[in-house]
C-alpha cells in the first residue's frame, strides 16, 4: 500500500491518526506566536513609516511656466521623507531632473530614489547649487533629507522637471 498523509514516516501523527503539518521542533502555537509577533514588528514599522510621511516639513507649489515644478524645504533642521510627482500627465516620461538650490547652515544629504530601493546622494553644505538628472520611467521620486547637527537654520528648494 503507498504511503498517505496518515501512515506516512516523514509525517508526524497526533493522536487521532490526521497528520500534523507543523513544522519540525514547533508546535502550531509556536508558529502562531511567531506569526504574532511578525506581524506586531510589521505594524510598528508601519506605525513609523506614517510618523514620517505626516511630519513632513516641506511645502510643494504649483507647477512653474517653464515646465518645471517647485518643492521647498521650509524646515533645513528635520528630517524629511516625500516624493516629487510629475504633473504632465501627456508626455512620456523618460528622465528626471532636480535643481537643488539654497543654503544650509551646516551640511546634510538628500538621497534621491534610482530604482529597486536603491538611492544617489548628494551632499549639501553652505551654499547650495546642483542639479540632479536620471533616467526615470515613473510618475513620482521619492526623496529623503537628512541634516547633520550642525545645520541650525537655511532654505533648500527643489525644481524638478519629468
Amino acid at each position: 500500500m503507498p504511503p498517505t498523509a496518515h501512515n506516512h514516516p516523514n509525517v508526524p501523527q497526533v493522536e487521532n491518526g490526521a497528520s500534523s503539518h507543523a513544522l519540525p521542533g514547533r508546535s502550531n502555537v509556536t508558529e502562531g506566536k511567531h506569526c504574532f509577533e511578525e506581524g506586531r514588528r510589521i505594524k510598528g514599522l508601519l506605525f513609523v513609516l506614517v510618523v514620517l510621511f505626516a511630519s513632513c516639513s516641506g511645502t510643494k507649489t504649483k507647477s512653474h511656466g517653464d515646465g518645471y515644478s517647485e518643492y521647498i524645504i521650509s524646515d533645513v533642521t528635520e528630517c524629511l521623507v516625500d516624493t516629487l510627482f510629475s504633473h504632465n500627465d501627456t508626455e512620456i516620461i523618460s528622465s528626471v531632473e532636480v535643481r537643488i538650490t539654497g543654503y544650509v547652515d551646516g551640511s546634510a544629504i538628500i538621497k534621491f530614489e534610482n530604482g529597486a530601493g536603491r538611492f544617489d546622494e548628494v551632499y549639501l553644505t553652505d551654499s547650495v547649487r546642483y542639479v540632479y538628472e536620471n533616467e526615470w520611467y515613473d510618475k513620482g521620486l521619492v526623496f529623503i533629507y537628512t541634516p547633520h547637527e550642525d545645520v541650525s537654520m537655511g532654505n533648500i528648494r527643489l525644481e524638478y522637471k519629468f
